[in-house]
């Protein structure tokens, strides 16, 4: 069981692309700035985390205490648990989407893809002063 944690009041990707008509009337679309910030700052905290898990590698490259190489390529169970900074209305379908795919982008699992299950993925009660995204891998076994 891998655990990480993404500091910040977390924000759905999803709703985060705007789009626009220039003066010149052509299409174009952007990525709100507080989730550009966001993302950013996740995928800096993941990869650091990932760096301290890989610090407890042993000699042949694995895991043993934790089952894990990086990336998993192996179908997974995660669970992202959600703690917000008020008790606005969220689609946890769409909080979901941001982090699974920084997992990815970090190279902590190969392909959001391999993630079969959520299992226990929540929005958790409200945190003015950390909020927070806790996320827990658990390695599937192969059938």
């Amino acid at each position: 069981m891998l655990k990480f944690v993404i500091t910040g009041n977390p924000c759905s990707s999803k709703n985060a692309i705007r789009s626009g008509i220039t003066k010149q009337g052509r299409n174009y679309t952007y990525t709100q700035a507080n989730v550009k910030v966001y993302k950013d700052s996740a995928l800096k905290q993941l990869m650091l985390q990932m760096i301290e898990y890989n610090k407890k590698f042993d000699t042949a490259g694995t895991m043993p205490e934790y089952g894990a190489e990086f990336p998993i390529d192996d179908f997974c169970q995660v669970s992202f648990i959600f703690y917000c900074i008020d008790n606005r209305k969220r689609d946890l379908c769409n909080l979901i989407q941001c982090p699974a795919d920084l997992l990815q982008q970090a190279g902590i699992i190969e392909n959001d893809y391999l993630i079969r299950s959520l299992d226990n993925s929540r929005i958790a009660n409200v945190d003015k002063l950390q909020p927070r995204t806790e996320i827990t891998i658990t390695i599937l076994d192969k059938e």
